[in-house]
């Protein structure tokens, strides 16, 4: 089987049972669905075009976002935020479905679209970070919460200072976050170095899970 297939087939069946972050609001999800129906293959005549937009857009109705809130940031946001995100995804998602873009010009748009929901929510996956890890205001945040793991809403509480922006102290997250945009990059393996660290910290995180 071509690896452009072997990966379509676990993005897709992938899709179908992730549940997380994004995917939190099952309209947001539906509506990338129908964008993906909507664009592919249709819009594109080349067969290598049409693989590269469906695993785009696979990605992002699977667990795309869930893993870039977990392995960036602490994996949660505040409800509010999170329906300000999907209402942009779904705007986002019309206006492509009614533009009359096709093939290379196309895929470059929806490149462009996952980047800019990136953007966002990243902003609010940082604010809710920033708030909860400062010891001086966690205890006042009062906003409900998301955790992009299993989509359950709790009350904020304060992190714990080893779990706050692990991106910029664990580097192999950078390499992980890489994977998420370009799934070519599962086969390359970590550093021995890097693995071991990973190891340590997902087991302090399994048992000490975020304060």
């Amino acid at each position: 089987m071509p690896a452009v297939w072997a990966v379509l087939l676990l993005l897709g069946l992938g899709a179908l049972g992730v549940r997380g972050c994004l995917q939190c609001d099952e309209a947001a999800r539906e509506v990338l669905g129908k964008l993906r129906d909507a664009l592919v293959p249709k819009r594109f005549a080349q067969e290598a075009l049409q693989a590269r937009a469906r695993i785009l857009l696979l990605g992002m109705e699977g667990p795309f976002f869930r893993d870039y809130a977990l392995n960036a940031f602490v994996g949660k946001v505040e409800v509010d935020h999170l329906q300000v995100v999907a209402s942009f995804v779904k705007n986002q998602s019309s206006s492509l479905q009614h533009s009359t873009l096709k093939d290379e010009p196309l895929l470059e748009e929806l490149e462009a679209f996952r980047e800019r929901v990136v953007k966002k929510l990243k902003k609010y996956l940082r604010s809710y970070e920033l708030k909860a890890c400062d010891p001086k205001i966690c205890e006042f945040l009062r906003e409900e919460v998301v955790n992009c793991l299993h989509c359950q809403k709790s009350r904020p509480k304060c992190i714990k200072t080893k779990y706050c922006f692990v991106l910029q102290t664990y580097p192999w997250y950078l390499f992980q976050e890489m994977q998420a945009w370009n799934p070519a990059l599962a086969t390359e393996p970590l550093t021995a170095e890097d693995q071991a660290n990973k190891n340590t910290y997902d087991s302090e995180r399994v048992q000490d899970p975020l304060g």
